[in-house]
């Protein structure tokens, strides 16, 4: 009988924790359900997009929600905001920096919400589609700083500030060298902590194509690592219609607070291997680079087709030296992409000029001059090349303005070698070449060349200048003047000998002071 009573006792007790459990559950469902209804409440009559238009405002921004404001309460309470519209100055037509995002979710704190205030812990930005005008814009925006009738307020006491920032799905459309380019961009910026990461992809753009990994840090000095992976950069046009691309562009970089340094920036130009280091700085609206740079094995012929341009060369040529660009980061700019200028040195074993063979050209001009049988010397080279082979040429370069300019200028021919200088007018297509051209004695055979003796083994002025589309035989020639200076000399001599010798030298004193 006892433990009868035992049973019933101990099944009311559990019946009884029971009945009080589900009343606490009930409760707190329905104490859950009324804060939720209360906070629901609470936004509304906070009005939270008047809250962030007014707190844009406050900035000199522009900033509206169009479509709707949706709540949830679960992991953290978050506040999901669709269609919304950016600008950097309160009329937009004047913005330098707009943006218009799918949507927006903005995740909260309880105590701060119940408060009154809004307080962001994290926004996730989802399909934003940012269109930028001039990048100096986007310094003041990162630094907290706009522009308006407001005034400019302290980042510290910004009412949009956010512990963290994540991209989804978004674009960034900006000009470089004053054209469009559009970039996907995904990634978390830890603003709190001044940090973060994104990785951008640049696909079928007129300037720069690629994958790019950033890890920003700013929490002291300015800092980032950056990773480029597949690129391909447009650096402009030579004067033709196409641009010049660099292919298979990589590089990393690291940045600075006034700009980005370059460790080991590899590509291909040309079907040649670049390799460069150097320093990016950026200014209000540019970007200046500075490089020291090898291109080895550049391929003259791709490079020139895909300038349209008709300059006589043909073969690979190695560049070294140093190079200074400018690149443009508005939307006004009327220049080439990239403003470049450098000098360095050039040299190749595998060159060839195209319009003439200058070995012919010499052997025949100076049979003219010296007033020898021009068709017997041209049935001598008839089977020549219409080319010239340099077994070795170098020489110094500058690069300014389209004009590149050639020193110290020396080239091996089979029986001909020429040392000098001259210029190459990139835009107009002229060149114009000035050098002193030797005829050595012992492969004259070679050349094809009956000269007379006095032409041999002697530095005699040759000069090629014209325009790229003209015919060959105006473009190269010997120095005619020097040529009879040198040939009346040695016709003197050779008469001033045949009388010494028929008067048995009693003229020679007489003599040397008439023929000098």
């Amino acid at each position: 009988m006892a433990a009868t009573y035992a049973v019933a006792a101990n099944t009311n007790l559990r019946g009884s924790v029971m009945n009080r459990l589900t009343k606490w559950v009930v409760g707190l469902g329905l104490a859950g359900i009324v804060a939720a209804a209360g906070l629901s409440a609470l936004v509304a009559r906070i009005d939270l997009a008047a809250q962030l238009r007014s707190a844009a405002a406050e900035h000199g921004y522009q900033l509206s929600v169009d479509g709707g404001i949706g709540l949830t309460f679960w992991p953290a309470p978050s506040v999901t905001l669709d269609a919304i519209h950016f600008a950097d100055r309160t009329e937009p037509s004047l913005a330098t920096v707009s943006a218009s995002i799918d949507q927006l979710r903005v995740a909260a704190n309880w105590q701060q919400l119940l408060s009154g205030q809004l307080g962001v812990d994290s926004v996730v930005v989802s399909g934003a589609d940012i269109v930028v005008t001039d990048f100096a814009a986007l310094a003041g925006l990162a630094g907290g700083q706009g522009e308006g009738a407001g005034g400019t307020t302290e980042s510290g006491s910004s009412a949009l500030a956010v512990n963290q920032l994540t991209l989804v799905d978004s674009t960034i459309t900006g000009p470089i060298g004053g054209l469009a380019n559009s970039i996907a961009l995904a990634g978390d910026l830890l603003l709190a902590e001044r940090s973060g990461q994104l990785q951008a992809e640049a696909s079928d753009q007129p300037v720069l194509n690629g994958k790019l990994t950033v890890q920003l840090d700013w929490a002291n000095n300015p800092s980032a690592a950056l990773s480029l992976s597949a690129g391909r950069l447009n650096i402009g046009q030579l004067g033709g219609a196409q641009p010049l691309w660099i292919e298979q562009l990589s590089a990393q970089l690291a940045a600075t607070s006034s700009g980005l340094v370059l460790h080991n920036l590899t590509g291909t130009l040309a079907e040649g291997e670049l390799v460069a280091n150097g320093r990016v700085d950026i200014n209000a609206d540019q970007l200046d680079l500075t490089a020291q740079s090898k291109l080895t094995a550049v391929n003259l012929t791709p490079l020139l087709a895909s300038q349209q341009s008709e300059l006589p060369l043909a073969g690979s040529v190695n560049f070294s030296g140093d190079w200074l660009a400018s690149l443009p980061l508005n939307d006004n700019t009327a220049s080439p992409l990239l403003a470049l200028q450098g000098s360095g040195q050039l040299d190749s074993d595998a060159l060839r000029f195209t319009a003439t063979n200058l070995e012919r050209d010499f052997c025949s001009a100076a049979t003219l001059i010296e007033g020898g049988s021009l068709t017997a010397q041209r049935q001598l080279t008839a089977s020549q090349a219409n080319q010239t082979t340099f077994k070795q040429f170098a020489a110094g370069w500058q690069l300014s303005a389209g004009q590149l300019l050639l020193s110290d200028m020396a080239g091996g021919l089979e029986s001909l070698a020429v040392t000098g200088g001259g210029s190459v007018d990139l835009l107009a297509e002229r060149y114009q070449l000035a050098m002193d051209a030797t005829l050595s004695s012992k492969a004259t055979g070679a050349a094809g060349c009956d000269l007379n003796p006095a032409l041999l083994d002697r530095a005699l002025p040759f000069s090629c200048r014209g325009s790229y589309g003209e015919p060959a035989s105006n473009r190269c020639g010997l120095d005619r003047s020097a040529v009879e200076r040198l040939l009346k000399g040695k016709l003197l001599e050779k008469l001033q000998r045949t009388l010494e010798e028929q008067s048995g030298k009693s003229l020679s004193p007489l003599l040397d002071k008439l023929f000098r």
